[in-house]
């Protein structure tokens, strides 16, 4: 990850060129239709025996009162791959990100797990900025531990 916000806004070239819609340009409808992809938000990884390695997938999105989201394929990718993922539910401040100015602040973040041991029925956990930074540092922790079993041949999720 850049260590500073490359862009303020994405660009939505691709977000709308992968879209049904406009592939059915180059393949036509039916096939269009059936080209199923999703953008994966945001990959925690970790540095282990010089390899970079995925330890959790997050699902985020701006939060607007609503708890649904689409998390069948992350969810599904994480299972397989055994790696934790949640989708990540934001609240922007009205202050300005000191970092990062004429970008929102978080005010809060909404969370819930949906691998491993997904709760059901479905429970969100609030957080503050501070506690969501700390809680990354969990999963981290989480993941090197399940890296150091992997790649001793006993893995675990």
């Amino acid at each position: 990850m850049p260590l500073r916000e490359m862009g303020y806004g994405r660009d939505g070239i691709y977000s709308a060129w992968h879209r049904p819609d406009s592939i059915e340009r180059y393949l036509g409808a039916s096939v269009a239709r059936d080209l199923s992809m999703i953008d994966l938000d945001a990959t925690v990884w970790i540095e282990y025996n010089g390899d970079r390695v995925p330890v959790a997938l997050m699902e985020t999105a701006r939060d607007t009162g609503h708890d649904r989201k689409p998390i069948t394929v992350v969810t599904e990718l994480a299972r397989r791959a055994g790696l934790f993922a949640c989708l990540v539910l934001y609240k922007p401040s009205l202050n300005e990100n000191p970092v990062s100015r004429g970008i929102a602040d978080i005010d809060y973040f909404r969370v819930r797990q949906l691998w491993p041991n997904p709760k059901d029925p479905p429970e969100f956990k609030v957080y503050s900025p501070l506690q969501w930074a700390w809680t990354i540092c969990q999963i981290r922790a989480w993941g090197l531990e399940n890296a150091a079993r992997f790649y001793s041949g006993s893995r675990v999720a």
